[in-house]
């Protein structure tokens, strides 16, 4: 589940709505958002294809890092965002997250 926080009002999507949208695979969707000063938080898909600018934090229950996502746009511009990956009793879990300031939002 994921939550889409926009501006002015700070109201947030249900996750729903934004499958419903296109929001949730959609980055250049994203970038919108960002670029609206939106901050959304969501599952990511396990076969996501990106490139680690920084790690945050390493530790063998937590990968919390600043990743690269190229956008199928004709420039291939790239998107920054964070992927935090918890490790729970089932594996992994991943999210992704337009707050890149880890004191904004802890992991």
């Amino acid at each position: 589940m994921g939550l889409f926080q926009g501006p002015p009002s700070g109201r947030t999507i249900p996750q729903r709505l934004a499958t419903q949208y296109g929001l949730l695979c959609d980055f250049e969707g994203w970038s919108r958002l960002i670029a609206q000063q939106s901050q959304f938080i969501g599952a990511a898909k396990s076969n996501l294809a990106y490139r680690v600018i920084q790690p945050l934090s390493l530790t063998p229950g937590l990968k919390d890092r600043l990743i690269l996502v190229t956008l199928k746009t004709p420039d291939q511009t790239g998107l920054t965002l964070r992927l935090i990956e918890v490790r729970g009793r089932q594996g992994w879990y991943r999210y992704l997250t337009s707050v890149l300031d880890p004191e904004v939002l802890p992991p």
